[in-house]
């Protein structure tokens, strides 16, 4: 039995990017950045960053309107790879596709009520065919 899973908890490094495909589905795709800090053998603190490209398909206008750059967020989802051909030369991007995601910043940016994580899971549906990117 094998699993395809990724869970990631960090920030956001830019404003989503929100598109509709001609179903009118909503689409957002954006990256996390995660941030993992540890010490060396010799004692020495080190810090590395991984940069996750991800995409939300269900929940993607809710994810839109609570989130911007900074904003830290838990998705988790499985791998996906696009190829593609260019110039006689084949193309690979690894991404994440969402099926759920939590909200952790205490509260929305320009909300004045007092906002609490909030969990949120979507079934994804098999769109690739609608993906025009």
């Amino acid at each position: 039995m094998s699993y395809n899973k990724v869970i990631l908890q960090g920030n956001l490094t830019k404003d989503n990017e929100l598109k509709y495909l001609p179903s009118g589905t909503a689409v957002v795709s954006n990256t996390v950045a995660v941030t993992e800090k540890y010490k060396t053998k010799d004692g020495q603190m080190k810090e590395e960053t991984f940069f996750g490209d991800f995409v939300i398909f269900r929940g993607a206008e809710t994810f839109s309107q609570y989130t911007h750059k900074g904003s830290k967020v838990l998705i988790e989802g499985k791998l996906s790879t696009d190829t593609w051909e260019k110039d006689g030369k084949m193309n690979y991007k690894t991404k994440i596709k969402v099926d759920s995601f939590v909200f952790l910043d205490s509260k929305p940016q320009n909300q004045q009520q007092q906002y609490q994580p909030k969990q949120v899971q979507y079934q994804q549906e098999n769109l690739d065919e609608e993906i025009p990117f």
